[in-house]
C-alpha cells in the first residue's frame, strides 16, 4: 500500500519496450524504446497487461549496477510510472553520462510439490519425523497405534503417533523439555510414558512424563531420581510400570498414577540396562539384562531365575504378550536382533554383520538403539545415529523388511545434483555422511542407493569440511568419481566396491576435540593419527606447540595419508569457518573470508591455485597455501564485521558472492534468530578481473516482509538456468531468483498449484535455518527444485521460467543531481509519568532514538517505570523512493505508534498486515510523530527506517529536526 503519490522529478521515457524470454541480456531494437534524455522533473513510466513483479536498474558504460530502482515491487496491469532520483546506492550524486536501464517482470515462479527426500514417514510424504538432531531412537506399541520417538529435536516433533498400520498420523507433539532429551516410550493402560533427562553430571535429573495416548495431551510430569542418577529404561505391562537405575544396579516399580511413588526395588544387579515388564499386574515380574544375562524377576515372590546367558552386546529388549517370543539388539557380533520363545531358546538371528558403506543394504542394521515387539508377530528397529537414519518395521517369519523409514536427518541438510545423472542426489549435512538416492518426482518417491563416511579417510581429518551447511559436489574426472569439498580444498575418490572415500588431496587445519565423537581422531590425545606421525616425523615432541596448518597430497596414489607427503605451515591458516567456496574447471579453489578482527584479510575472497600436479594416472591436484592469491578488497559499505558466506563463480568467471556484516548482539533491530543477528546483507558481484559490477539487494528483518527480494541472513549463492542466480536465505525465502545483473525476478516458492496438499506444504515462513538448496533439470526439460527444511527436504516442481520477460535501454544523465546537506540535530520529545499521557515531567532533546537500559539516555534516571513518551518534528529523506518506519520494542507490553507526513505508518499492535510504505522525495522534510509507552522498567526503544536502498537503520540525528 502506498500512502501518498508525489510527482517524480526524473523521468525515463521507458515503454513497454521489447520482451525477452528468459533472462538474456540483450539490447532492446523496438522503435518505442528510445535513447532518453533526463531532465528534471521527468519520469519513468512502463505498462503492464498483467499483474506482474518489476525489477528496474540502472547500470553505467562499464556494467555496474549503480542504483535498484525496483526490487520485485508488484505491480497491477496498466500503466505505472517510477523514478530514478539520480543517486547510486551509496547515497552519492551518479556523474553525468550515458547509462543503460534494464527491466524485468514476472507473474510469479509456481511450486508443486512432490515429495520430501531424507524423509519418509509412513502416511503423508509431508508430514515431519522426529528429531533432527538425531533420528527415531525409541518406539513403543499399544493397541491403538506406534509411537515413534527421538532423543533430540527442535523444529520437528519429538514424537509422532500413526496408527497400527502406520497409514494414518494420529498426532505429533514438540519436544517437550528444555534440550528435548527422550531416553524412552512405554504405552500401556491409555497413556504413553516418556523417559527423560535433563541437566547433566551431578545435577542431572530424571523425569516421567505421562501424556494420553489417544490424543497425546499431558496428564503430568513426576521426577524419578536426582543427583546424576541415572535411568536406562522404562517399560510398562498393565498396571505393571518398572524403571532401570544401572548405576545403582536397581529397577524399581512405580505407581503408573504417580511415577514418582516407588512401589518396590530390587538390588543388586550390577550392569543392569535394559527391562520388559512381563506380568501385567501391579508390581509384576519382568525381564531384565544384567551382564550378559536374561532374567527373570518377580519381586512378589522373590525369585531371580537366569534364564538366557552368554550374551555381550545387549542394548535394549522387548516382550511380544501376544506370542511370548523375546527379541534382544545384541551387537558383540555385528549388528543383530535375536528372537528367543517362550521357552527362552533361541530360535532366530536377524541381520548379520554391522550394515557396512558403500551400497546400501536395507535388510541390515546399523547402530541399533531400541527393539520393539509389534504384539503381532515383528518387531521394530532404530537406528538414530548414522545417516540416513533407518527405522524399520520387520516381519519375524522370514526376517524381511516390512517398511522402512528414514528421518530425523540433521540441521543443514545440503542436495546437490549428480552431473551425469539428475535424478541423483547426494545429500550431506551436520554428520559425518554423504548419501546418494534416487528421486523418482513421477512417483514422489525415492531410495537410497549408497552410503559413505567422512570420518573413515585420514581418521576424521576430513571431517572438518562437513560443518554447518557444507556440501561435497560430485565430479567425475579421469574415469573416476570423486567428491570435492566446498569449505575446504579437499577431493575424496568414492570407491563404490569398497564402500569407501579415499583421500586424494586435502588443505586444511586440525580440528583437536577429544571429547567430541565427531572431532576425536584415534591418534595420541585424540588427534588425527596420519597427522601425529607427520608432525612426530618433523620433530614436534609436544603435539600442543606442532603446527595445525598443513597440505597434503597423495604422492605416491596409495589412499593412505603418509607423513612425508605433508607440508605443514608455521602458523595456522585462519579459514572463515562456515564460508563455502567454489572450484573452477582448472580446480584453482575460491573461498569468501570473514573480516571480524585486525588479523583478518582485507580482501573479501581469495583464490588458491594448484600448486602442483601429483602421479600420472590419475593426475592429483597439490596446493600450498603459501601460493594463495588474494581477491579484491572488500567493499567499504560491508566492511564491518565482513562474513562472507559462499562464493559461487560461473563459467562466465563472474564472482558472485552473499556476505553479512555489521553483525550484532546487543543493538537488535528486531526480528526473530538468525535474522536478527546482523544489519547488513548483500550478493555481490565481481566480473572475470575482479572488477565490482554491483552490491545487490538490502537487509530485511520484518517477517510481513518475506519475498521482497531483500536479505535476511543469505547464506548460498548458486548459478540457475537461463542466465539466473539463486540466493538461499537462512530465514523465511528458501530461494530468490536474481538475473545475472543482480536484477530480483521472484522467489520460487512464490504461488502455489491448486492440489489437496495443505498450506503448510507451500508455506516456508513457518520454518527457518534454511541452509541447503538444489535445482535439477530433467531431460524433457521439467525442473525441480529442492528446498531447505529441517529434518528433510521438500522437492517442487519449478513452473514458470518461461514467463521471464526483460527489456533494455539507454538514457542519459546531463549532470549530476545537486548535493544536498543534512543538518539535523534530533528530535524533542515529552515526557508524562503515566502511560495515560497525563502530567508531563518534562521535555527532552534526543539527537536519535536509540534508548537502552545500559546506554544513558536524556530521560535516564528520570522516567518512572510506567510512562508514555511523544517526540514531534520533521524527517528529511535522503533518497526519492519507498520508505517503511519501525519501532524495535523489547518488551511484549510496550507499545508505539510513528506518524509521517500526517499518516499513521507504523503500529505496533498490528503484527499481521504489512507495514505500510509512504513515498518521500530526497531533500523534502516530512512531519514526524512518534508515541511510546514503556511499561516495567527497563526502556528499550528504536525508531528505525528503511527503503529500497537503505538497510534497516536507526533514523540517524542528521535527518531528525526539532
Amino acid at each position: 500500500m502506498r500512502l501518498s503519490l508525489y510527482l517524480p522529478l526524473l523521468i525515463l521515457g521507458l515503454t513497454t519496450g521489447v520482451v525477452l524470454s528468459g533472462c538474456q541480456t540483450l539490447e532492446t531494437n523496438d522503435p518505442s524504446i528510445t535513447q532518453a534524455v533526463i531532465p528534471a522533473g521527468r519520469t519513468l513510466e512502463f505498462t503492464l497487461t498483467e499483474k506482474r513483479r518489476v525489477s528496474l536498474g540502472i547500470f553505467n558504460a562499464e556494467g555496474v549496477l549503480v542504483r535498484e530502482v525496483l526490487r520485485g515491487e508488484p505491480y497491477e496491469a496498466g500503466t505505472h510510472q517510477v523514478r530514478w532520483d539520480g543517486l547510486d546506492g551509496e547515497g552519492n550524486p551518479a556523474p553525468a553520462g550515458e547509462y543503460t536501464w534494464k527491466r524485468v517482470t514476472h507473474p510469479g515462479f509456481t511450486s508443486r510439490y512432490v515429495t520430501h527426500i531424507g524423509v519418509n514417514p509412513p502416511s503423508e510424504s509431508y508430514h515431519l519425523w522426529p528429531g533432527e538432531h538425531t533420528g527415531v531412537g525409541t518406539v513403543a506399541v499399544d493397541d491403538s497405534g506406534v509411537y515413534f520417538g527421538a532423543r533430540v529435536t527442535e523444529v520437528p516433533p519429538m514424537v509422532v503417533k500413526h496408527s497400527p498400520d502406520g497409514k494414518e498420523q494420529i498426532w505429533t507433539k514438540e519436544q517437550y523439555y528444555k534440550g528435548g532429551r527422550l531416553k524412552r516410550l512405554a504405552a500401556g493402560g491409555g497413556k504413553v510414558y516418556l523417559l527423560k533427562d535433563e541437566g547433566g553430571g551431578n545435577t542431572e535429573t530424571h523425569w516421567i512424563r505421562v501424556v494420553t495416548a489417544d490424543t497425546g495431551q499431558p496428564a503430568g510430569d513426576w521426577q524419578i531420581t536426582e543427583g546424576g542418577i541415572q535411568v536406562s529404561d522404562v517399560d510398562i505391562e498393565g498396571d505393571n510400570l518398572v524403571v532401570v537405575l544401572p548405576d545403582l544396579g536397581e529397577i524399581r516399580w512405580l505407581d503408573p498414577e504417580n511415577p514418582s511413588m516407588v512401589l518396590g526395588t530390587v538390588k543388586g544387579l550390577e550392569g543392569v540396562n535394559g527391562v520388559t515388564a512381563v506380568s501385567g499386574d501391579r508390581q509384576g515380574a519382568v525381564l531384565v539384562h544384567t551382564q550378559g544375562r536374561v532374567i527373570f524377576v518377580d519381586p512378589v515372590s522373590g525369585i531371580q531365575e537366569t534364564q538366557i546367558t552368554g550374551l555381550q552386546g545387549v542394548v535394549a529388549l522387548d516382550l511380544d504378550h501376544t506370542t511370548g517370543d523375546l527379541y534382544l539388539n545384541e551387537t558383540s557380533q555385528g549388528s543383530q536382533v535375536w528372537r528367543y520363545d517362550r521357552e527362552f531358546r533361541k530360535v532366530q538371528e536377524y541381520g548379520s554383520e554391522r550394515r557396512p558403506f558403500g551400497v546400501y543394504q536395507q535388510e541390515l542394521f546399523g547402530d541399533l538403539a531400541d527393539v520393539t515387539a509389534d504384539q503381532r508377530g515383528g518387531f521394530y528397529t532404530t537406528e538414530p545415529g548414522r545417516y540416513p537414519r533407518q527405522t524399520s518395521h520387520i516381519g519375524s517369519a522370514d526376517g524381511s523388511v516390512l517398511s522402512a523409514w528414514f528421518g530425523g536427518l540433521s540441521y543443514y541438510l545440503v542436495p546437490t545434483v549428480d552431473p551425469k545423472d539428475p535424478s541423483i542426489i547426494w545429500l550431506t549435512g551436520h554428520a559425518p555422511e554423504v548419501v546418494k538416492l534416487r528421486l523418482n518426482v513421477d512417483e514422489g518417491t525415492w531410495e537410497v542407493l549408497e552410503v559413505y563416511s567422512f570420518a573413515e579417510p585420514g581418521d576424521k581429518l576430513f571431517v572438518e569440511n562437513r560443518a554447518i551447511g557444507s556440501r561435497w559436489q560430485p565430479v567425475y574426472w579421469q574415469d573416476e568419481l570423486y567428491l570435492f569439498a566446498t569449505k575446504r580444498p579437499a577431493i575424496l575418490r568414492v570407491d563404490r566396491q569398497e564402500g569407501k572415500l579415499w583421500p586424494v588431496s586435502l588443505t586444511t587445519t586440525v580440528i583437536h576435540d577429544p571429547n567430541s565423537d565427531l572431532w576425536r581422531g584415534s591418534g595420541e590425545d585424540g588427534f588425527p593419527a596420519p597427522w601425529v606421525e607427520a608432525v612426530r616425523s618433523q620433530g614436534f615432541q609436544d603435539l600442543g606447540q606442532a603446527p595445525r596448518s598443513f597440505a597434503w597430497g597423495d604422492r605416491n596414489q596409495n589412499g593412505l595419508m603418509e607423513p612425508e607427503e605433508f607440508l605443514f605451515y608455521p602458523q595456522d591458516f585462519r579459514w572463515n569457518f562456515a564460508g563455502e567456496g567454489a572450484w573452477d574447471d582448472q580446480f584453482n579453489y575460491y573461498l569468501p573470508t570473514q573480516n571480524f578482527g585486525s588479523s583478518d584479510p582485507q580482501f573479501a575472497w581469495y583464490k588458491v591455485p594448484v600448486a602442483e600436479w601429483l602421479g600420472t594416472n590419475p593426475k592429483i591436484p597439490f596446493y600450498n597455501l603459501q601460493n594463495i592469491e588474494p581477491g579484491p578488497p572488500i567493499p567499504e559499505s560491508v566492511n564491518n564485521a565482513y562474513w562472507g558466506r559462499e562464493l559461487e563463480r560461473d563459467r562466465q568467471g563472474n564472482i558472485y558472492l552473499v556476505s553479512q556484516s555489521h553483525l550484532t548482539i546487543h543493538e537488535s533491530l528486531g526480528g526473530r534468530w538468525p535474522s536478527s543477528q546482523n544489519r547488513v546483507n548483500r550478493l555481490i558481484k565481481w566480473n572475470e578481473n575482479q572488477e565490482l559490477l554491483g552490491l545487490i539487494s538490502r537487509k530485511v528483518f520484518d517477517h510481513r516482509e518475506k519475498d521482497s527480494g531483500k536479505l535476511y541472513y543469505p547464506m548460498h549463492v548458486r548459478s540457475g538456468p537461463d542466465n539466473t542466480v539463486i540466493v538461499v536465505d537462512q530465514d523465511y525465502t528458501p530461494a530468490a531468483v536474481y538475473t545475472q545483473d543482480g536484477l530480483f525476478i521472484g522467489p520460487l516458492l512464490d504461488q502455489r498449484t491448486l492440489d489437496n496438499y495443505p498450506d503448510s506444504v507451500y508455506q516456508a515462513s513457518y520454518h527457518q535455518d534454511f541452509q541447503g538448496f538444489a535445482l535439477t533439470e530433467l531431460a524433457d526439460g521439467r525442473r525441480f527444485w529442492i528446498g531447505p527444511q529441517t529434518g528433510g527436504l521438500p522437492v517442487y516442481e519449478s513452473l514458470g521460467w518461461d514467463k521471464i520477460q526483460q527489456a533494455t535501454g539507454q538514457l542519459k544523465l546531463d549532470q549530476p543531481v545537486e548535493t544536498i546537506g543534512f543538518s539535523g540535530t534530533g528530535l524533542t520529545g515529552t515526557l508524562y509519568q503515566n502511560i495515560e499521557g497525563k502530567s508531563a515531567l518534562g521535555e527532552f532533546t534526543f539527537s536519535k532514538i536509540d534508548i537502552e537500559p545500559y546506554n544513558p539516555s536524556p530521560i535516564s534516571g528520570v522516567a518512572p517505570d510506567d510512562f508514555k513518551m511523544v517526540w514531534e518534528g520533521e524527517v528529511q529523506a535522503r533518497f526519492s523512493e519507498d520508505h517503511q518506519f519501525y519501532l524495535y520494542l523489547k518488551k511484549a507490553q510496550d507499545s508505539g505508534k510513528i506518524w509521517v507526513d500526517n499518516q499513521l505508518v507504523f503500529d505496533a499492535e498490528d503484527s499481521e498486515n504489512p507495514v505500510p510504505k509512504i513515498t518521500l522525495q530526497r531533500g523534502e522534510k516530512y512531519p514526524i510523530k512518534i508515541e511510546w509507552i514503556n511499561q516495567g522498567g527497563n526502556p528499550t526503544l528504536r525508531a528505525i527506517w528503511t527503503s529500497t536502498t537503505l538497510d534497516p537503520e536507526v533514523i540517524p540525528q542528521e535527518v531528525l529536526y526539532p
